[in-house]
């Protein structure tokens, strides 16, 4: 089994695949590995891959857009604050009851 790595007609890469040692590679396909460090969008120059920097990548990235809880993740907020809370409290009236469980077996 051989990785092959197939690109558009503007040879970026497109997406790999897993082929058959005996695969007959397509026109727009290359066994080449593309070099660690490149950056998409990855261009296959007939003998090797180039792409961009990662300041260059980032520089083009959307700037996310702030979102909103909804509704429903305040109540899950809310719910999940609750549970914290009474788990510690049910932690120390656990804590409480075995301390008083094991200072009345130390009195007798």
């Amino acid at each position: 089994m051989k990785l092959i790595y197939l690109y558009n007609d503007q040879r970026q890469l497109d997406h790999s695949e897993l082929v058959d040692d005996d695969y007959q590679l397509p026109a727009n396909a290359t066994d080449i590995r593309p070099q660690d460090g490149l950056y998409e969008p990855l261009t296959f120059t007939g003998s090797d891959w180039t792409g961009v920097t990662r300041e260059e990548w980032l520089a083009n990235q959307p700037e996310p857009e702030p979102t909103q809880p909804t509704e429903q993740d305040k109540i899950n907020a809310q719910l999940l604050m609750a549970d914290a809370t009474n788990r510690a409290a049910q932690d120390k009236f656990n804590a409480q009851i075995m301390l008083e469980i094991a200072n009345a077996k130390g009195g007798n």
